[in-house]
């Protein structure tokens, strides 16, 4: 999991209990530059897919032999244009 540095909350315990310990269970990584983060990982070869109701693909689609990264956007505003255009 990597999430933005900016408008996000820090990765503390709070935030880990809030998560009902799912930080627990899994890497949490946060970024300062989420479409530079998403490019460098293109650039390497990673799939990134954005979950978005515009340029939609299946999941079944997607080459699942394929390092990939999903891409959510927040609850009340989806995806930032910047960021849907840094998925391939």
């Amino acid at each position: 999991v990597v999430v933005s540095e900016k408008n996000s909350a820090p990765l503390t315990p709070t935030v880990s209990k809030a998560s009902a310990g799912a930080m627990e269970l899994m890497q949490v990584h946060s970024t300062k530059n989420m479409v530079n983060f998403l490019e460098k990982a293109r650039e390497g070869g990673w799939t990134v897919a954005g979950a978005a109701l515009e340029k939609s693909v299946l999941p079944s689609e997607l080459d699942s032999e394929a390092p990939t990264i999903l891409v959510l956007g927040s609850e009340g505003r989806g995806m930032r244009t910047n960021v849907m255009r840094a998925c391939s």
